[in-house]
């Protein structure tokens, strides 16, 4: 199973990112693309998106060629989220920008597998954080699976053990947390909560959960 967190600081760069203002005509162009996703029913899904273009683009995003409507599932800025993938949600993605001076569209594929028996999965998702500067955030969540499953914190693609600012904490009923002493802006970004299990020798992994940042 794997959690992303967001700080509240990455979300601002999202909306700076989204507000910057362009001198000229310019056609809708994408900052940032969708990426392909593969994960187990249950998990969620986050397919992030940033674009640019004067004047702002209309933004919005279809399934198989039908558009989709923020009754469907979770918008904010140009992400769209899929809090509880199910095996009818998988298929083509597609992020679609589009201004006076033309449009532009980028593509994402998402693969759903089945649940696997006593595959690790979290009981209980670690909430995001809004952390100012100076303050300490903590992650906790529970983890399931026969048995409990080993549980890894990331920062980007960097392992996170216990040090001076970081404290990770793992309990023998599943439950754990991650804690940042004195949060700076550096600190902000996607926190990654990998719960993985040795079958063999082999590591399983269970299903992404996705959050965003709120209080």
């Amino acid at each position: 199973s794997i959690c992303l967190l967001k700080f509240l600081i990455l979300q601002s760069f999202l909306l700076q990112a989204d507000s910057l203002q362009f001198c000229g005509s310019i056609p809708p162009f994408f900052i940032r693309k969708p990426v392909v996703h593969k994960l187990i029913e249950g998990g969620s899904i986050i397919f992030e998106c940033q674009v640019g273009g004067n004047p702002k683009p209309h933004v919005y995003w279809k399934k198989g060629g039908v558009p989709l409507t923020t009754g469907y599932r979770y918008f904010e800025y140009h992400t769209l989220i899929l809090p509880y993938a199910g095996v009818q949600d998988e298929g083509e993605y597609t992020c679609v920008a589009s201004n006076v001076h033309g449009e532009t569209a980028c593509s994402a594929h998402l693969c759903v597998r089945h649940q696997i028996p006593g595959a690790p999965r979290f009981a209980r998702t670690p909430d995001s954080v809004q952390c100012a500067p100076g303050f300490t955030a903590v992650f906790e969540y529970t983890v399931a699976g026969e048995p409990y499953p080993d549980v890894q914190w990331f920062k980007g693609s960097e392992r996170l053990f216990s040090d001076a600012r970081h404290s990770v904490v793992h309990h023998p009923d599943g439950s754990g947390s991650l804690t940042v002493q004195e949060c700076m802006e550096e600190d902000g970004g996607i926190y990654t909560c990998r719960a993985l299990k040795r079958w063999h020798d082999h590591f399983t992994f269970g299903p992404p959960q996705d959050l965003q940042s709120g209080k």
